[in-house]
């Protein structure tokens, strides 16, 4: 069992790929740390329950998953103590190379048989931490789910945390839950094709649930509770615009993915991410790498790997590259965004920020000798549109970098909604705000068009009756020359 072990998972909770190559290769380990979760998980239960990975069913029932990551919990394998016993506890008893001491022990060596146990028995305790962290456990009752509230148009807010330490990401829960709801094929437009669009998992029944995305929304929820009083159809609202951006995101990192494990499994060479992002392999290529969440079924998976292929694809991933590369918003908010970023600065500091003070502090440059200098051009220009227009609209001697983001100066200085978005604060300003402000905007824009048509009517009456006076007076003038006439 040991022997399995120590090529399985690695010390610090880092796992190697089974196909790694054999230890008399001079080639470099491409696989360090680039495991999938699914195939670790896999291999951890593989350890406890003395099972074959082979013999893990991939992508079985959610209720399934979630019962087998309770019952470590209620058996208390938490402390690690049971697990000890369930995987190494038997080896003195029943013998055998199975269950028996490390390679190269002696077997009649007392003391080696001690140190052995103590061994893997401080092995069996990482393990058990291990298996904590990546099972978890599914918090279905109320008071264990974390409370969460909607921010801005994608965001989330968790009244509940102090800003300090590491906390699981809503949004990548999200994500998680969409992965795992992959619709696989669906009908669209009397068309067979892999769903690879938030709007592709409502054309899918998943089971009771209703469609794929109402199973998602369900998962999502048992892990998080919504805070009393806040607005469900405006959370409904901030989910399904995540949700279209994880979707969208999750397919992006799926053709990435595919990529890298083509290079390392096939080629034997290092990639990276960042250099995946750029390179587009055929279709035969695609389909000899793998993507654990997309294979589960080999149609969608060959329907994909074409459609990466196509030219039409690459040029839609070329024309988006280039956009983000041409637009600014450089940041390094990371993987929480603004609003998390906020409450750590609160934590920090004991005041909470305003929108400006997280801004800048996201887009603060590497120069030490120029601390003011941002990151990205484009931000110092928005910055100081906005600023342009705040002084216009309060007096000035208001700071706008401590006063809260004013979404009417923001909306004129960003010139409205270009592209569906705010041009300063989009996903962090409440979508609300901005309606507020296209109706305040288009009933100004409608009392100015009223006040000045009423104008123009007021000038045309006046024009009308000095018409009518300048006839009358020809009229007057005329009557006064007949007579002259006549009576001379």
């Amino acid at each position: 069992m040991w022997k399995q072990l120590k090529g399985k998972v690695r010390r610090g909770g880092t796992s190697s790929s089974t196909s790694q190559p054999s230890s008399g290769s001079d080639r470099p380990d491409p696989f360090l740390g680039t495991t999938p979760n699914a195939q670790r998980q896999r291999q951890l239960r593989c350890l406890v329950d003395e099972q074959a990975p082979e013999s893990e069913v991939v992508g079985r029932p959610f209720e399934e998953e979630t019962e087998a990551a309770r019952q470590p919990a209620e058996q208390g394998v938490g402390s690690g103590a049971d697990l000890i016993e369930e995987v190494f506890g038997r080896s003195s008893s029943e013998g055998g190379s199975e269950g028996g001491g490390m390679e190269g022990d002696d077997e009649g060596d007392d003391e080696g048989d001690d140190l052995d146990r103590d061994a893997r028995l401080a092995r069996a305790a990482e393990i058990a931490e291990q298996m904590q962290r990546v099972e978890g456990k599914c918090p279905y009752s109320l008071d264990n789910r974390v409370v969460i509230r909607p921010k801005g148009t994608r965001g989330w807010v968790e009244p509940g945390w102090d800003g300090k330490g590491h906390r699981r990401i809503v949004n990548t829960e999200l994500g998680n839950a969409i992965r795992y709801c992959f619709p696989r094929m669906v009908l669209v437009g009397g068309q067979r094709i892999a769903a690879h669009s938030w709007d592709h998992y409502a054309q899918k029944e998943y089971g009771n649930s209703g469609t794929c995305q109402d199973r998602v929304w369900e998962m999502f929820w048992n892990y998080f509770r919504l805070e009393d009083g806040a607005s469900e159809p405006y959370a409904r609202f901030v989910f399904h615009n995540a949700a279209r951006r994880r979707t969208k995101d999750s397919f992006s990192e799926a053709r990435i993915k595919a990529v890298t494990v083509y290079f390392k499994t096939k080629l034997w060479k290092p990639m990276t991410n960042k250099r995946a992002k750029k390179i587009h392999l055929s279709k035969e290529e695609y389909l000899q790498s793998y993507v654990d969440w997309v294979c589960v079924d080999q149609e969608a998976w060959e329907w994909l790997c074409e459609y990466w292929a196509s030219q039409e694809y690459k040029d839609i991933s070329d024309r988006n590259r280039r956009n983000r590369l041409s637009k600014p918003g450089l940041h390094r908010y990371g993987p929480e965004g603004h609003v998390r970023k906020e409450q750590r600065l609160e934590a920090e500091t004991g005041v909470r920020p305003t929108f400006f003070e997280v801004y800048l502090k996201a887009r603060k440059g590497t120069d030490p000798d120029r601390p003011e200098q941002l990151i990205d051009e484009g931000a110092m220009e928005k910055m100081a549109k906005y600023a342009e227009y705040f002084k216009r609209s309060h007096s000035d001697d208001v700071d706008f970098l401590k006063e809260p983001l004013d979404v009417a100066v923001a909306y004129d200085a960003g010139g409205g909604l270009p592209h569906g978005r705010i041009g300063l604060g989009d996903g962090y300003v409440d979508r609300e705000a901005y309606s507020r402000r296209r109706s305040s905007s288009a009933s100004s824009s409608r009392s100015q068009s009223t006040a000045e048509t009423n104008e123009l009517k007021e000038q045309l009456r006046r024009t009308q009756e000095q018409m009518q006076q300048m006839q009358q007076q020809m009229q007057y003038l005329m009557m006064a020359q007949v007579i002259s006439y006549v009576v001379t």
